[in-house]
């Protein structure tokens, strides 16, 4: 007999909890899984880690962290695209808009309706935002797209000024990420052809690039998915399909690689990166449908989660406690699925 869709549902969730369950290390364990809607998926906690908000599709939604295994939704707001970042204050939100003209949108999470709307005149598409330590600024990385086709694109969104300036030279291809460093000063970004170069805030100067190789064959399905500055800022961590290279920022040069051997018949692509607040340890995720958690110091695998589906995004919380996955795929042709997973660090084990 042919089962339903929420009955395939519920024994697929019901499948992943027990393969996730029976393969968590100490001292995380799993607080909470929340299945949502929508074609994509970012997860971000608010700088005093008691809000997360999660982006999907063209809406998003951020709920209180209420109780050990519960989401109360705090609010939601339509069109306002991932990525997304929180201001440092806590109480703006910051997405992208896509349609019809590239640009972003602020809103304050007391209020039903975005704030501001500062919109590009052309159009744009958007895979990287960040926002600086003090508030002010906003960059996002990604491609204009008319005439100059899929051109990379980084553009620094002044918020005070209600204004913008973008790069439109610089990076070959599709910018697929681009990050903050934590003094506020300088923008790390990776492309699709496998660069990654520095450029400076407020005047988006170049500032270096890191050595990746130049040639294009080498750099074939080698794009940089992500790229996370360290807390202290000296280090940056970048993914390449299955490896993730640590650079040290001051010299450009790479301090050391993590990879775990995979099957060469079997396409696994990391996308996201982040480190902990205390910098000791490095999240990853990608289409293998695993979280890993990497011992920064030793460069080895410290726990590790398998997921029904592939990661689109990671955060820990500032306080560190928590980490968040959103994950998102097709287990069937007619059954798309996107779900938030919480992890939580094990007290008696963190206080040691």
């Amino acid at each position: 007999m042919m089962r339903s869709a929420s009955q395939l549902w519920t024994a697929f969730v019901a499948l992943a909890s027990v393969v996730l369950l029976a393969g968590a290390a100490p001292p995380w364990k799993l607080k909470l899984t929340k299945p949502m809607g929508g074609l994509a998926v970012a997860v971000k906690f608010s700088p005093d880690s008691r809000l997360l908000a999660g982006g999907f599709g063209d809406h998003t939604r951020i709920w209180e962290l209420a109780g050990e295994d519960a989401l109360a939704l705090k609010g939601s707001w339509k069109n306002v695209s991932t990525p997304i970042a929180f201001a440092p204050d806590g109480k703006t939100l910051v997405g992208s808009i896509n349609v019809p003209w590239g640009g972003i949108v602020v809103v304050d999470i007391s209020k039903p309706k975005p704030t501001l709307v500062i919109k590009t005149a052309h159009n744009m598409q958007t895979s990287g935002l960040d926002i600086s330590p003090d508030g002010r600024f906003v960059v996002t990385g990604g491609s204009k797209t008319g005439r100059a086709m899929w051109r990379g694109d980084i553009t620094l969104w002044n918020l005070p000024k209600r204004s913008f300036k973008s790069i439109e030279e610089g990076h070959d291809d599709y910018v697929s990420c681009a990050v903050i460093s934590p003094d506020g000063k300088t923008i790390a970004a990776g492309d699709e052809t496998g660069q990654i170069k520095l450029w400076s805030i407020p005047d988006l100067k170049p500032q270096g690039r890191f050595a990746t190789s130049k040639d294009k064959e080498e750099a074939k399905d080698k794009s940089i998915e992500s790229v996370a500055f360290s807390p202290d800022g000296k280090t940056l961590a970048s993914t390449q399909r299955e490896t993730i290279r640590l650079w040290d920022v001051a010299t450009r040069k790479l301090r050391g690689t993590l990879t775990k051997p995979v099957n060469p018949d079997h396409y696994e692509l990391l996308e996201r990166l982040t480190f902990s607040p205390d910098g000791k340890l490095l999240a990853s995720g990608g289409t293998n449908k695993t979280v890993r958690l990497w011992d920064v110091a030793t460069g080895k695998v410290s726990a590790e989660w398998t997921l029904p589906l592939g990661v689109r995004s990671l955060d820990f919380s500032p306080n560190g406690k928590l980490l968040a996955a959103g994950i998102y795929g097709r287990p069937s042709n007619r059954i798309t699925l996107s779900e938030l997973w919480i992890w939580q660090r094990t007290a008696h084990l963190q206080d040691q």
